[in-house]
């Protein structure tokens, strides 16, 4: 790796940047079009965002022309995201 490229990477990884495989493609796709679809339970002093809501996501599924026979991947892929991003979101 020359000498720019080096930079440039770090210069990416600072920023927050990172590079998604095409095989996520989809559902990366399917659990950004669910961003308003979260579960959320609320109590007092208590804001938890407990997981997308499994129509919204079917829904997303069909809106972006998922096919039926990559569905369930998806599905399971977009459970690993919101995992992730659950624990962003409930470290407040």
């Amino acid at each position: 790796m020359q000498a720019a490229q080096v930079a440039r990477t770090e210069e990416a990884e600072q920023a927050g940047d990172f590079e998604l495989p095409p095989e996520q493609w989809r559902a990366w796709e399917v659990f950004t079009a669910c961003e308003r679809n979260w579960r959320v339970l609320i109590g007092i002093g208590l804001v938890h965002y407990d997981g997308i809501d499994n129509t919204a996501m079917q829904s997303a599924m069909h809106m972006l022309g998922v096919k039926r026979k990559h569905q369930r991947n998806v599905f399971w892929m977009v459970r690993v995201l919101e995992g992730e991003a659950r624990k962003f979101l409930n470290q407040r």
